[in-house]
């Protein structure tokens, strides 16, 4: 009888086990969401609720070496008075964090990627 008690415990301690097992399946965040941005040049625009920042390269350069520009969109309000420091330049050299979003503002290439930017460092750019 004291063995019948072993071997029933044991039989429900692993149907607890298998019961409580995680169910697999794709993660929700993805590292390949995530992007390191550094000494960037982008043109500055406001679609009305956000400042975004669109990558800029020179065309041929583009062309030469087939650059995937991408869409920078400023949604933290620290990150903006960065920008707003800046009074009203057009171009900007930036570092920082990008996580990409779905959010495509309004006048915005939407088969470029966008990511939903935390600046690190904003200046003003002047070509050398």
């Amino acid at each position: 009888m004291k063995n019948l008690k072993y071997i029933l415990g044991l039989l429900l301690c692993v149907v607890a086990f298998t019961a409580c097992e995680e169910e697999i399946g794709t993660p929700n965040v993805d590292s390949r969401d995530f992007v390191e941005v550094r000494e960037a040049k982008a043109t500055v625009s406001h679609d009305g609720q956000y400042y975004v920042l669109t990558e800029y390269e020179h065309p041929d350069t583009i062309a030469k070496y087939n650059l995937d520009m991408r869409v920078f969109i400023i949604d933290r309000a620290e990150d903006a008075a960065k920008i707003e420091a800046l009074d009203g330049t057009e171009m900007v050299q930036f570092t920082g964090f990008g996580q990409k979003t779905d959010y495509r503002p309004a006048g915005t290439d939407v088969n470029k990627k966008h990511y939903m930017l935390l600046l690190t460092r904003v200046v003003a750019w002047t070509e050398k």
